[in-house]
């Protein structure tokens, strides 16, 4: 969990969960020093908060080899 100071939290679930919709794209960090953009599908319903999933494409090798390998640290 990464710390947020207090005020510059962001309380407004709604209007969290309507911009994650809108734009339905993130980046999926990795080490070393990779980064792929991916779809994002957020379900409000699933769980206490919601649920946000996302799916690599099959075609970026890079990215698969990449979360196949032991150890990578994600963000």
């Amino acid at each position: 969990m990464l710390y947020c100071p207090p005020k510059l939290a962001f309380t407004d679930s709604a209007a969290l969960y309507d911009f994650i919709e809108h734009y339905s794209f993130g980046c999926l960090i990795s080490t070393p020093s990779f980064c792929s953009h991916l779809p994002w599908l957020l379900q409000r319903d699933e769980a206490e908060q919601g649920v946000l999933y996302g799916r690599p494409c099959p075609a970026k090798s890079a990215l698969a080899a990449n979360i196949a390998t032991a150890g990578t640290d994600y963000l």
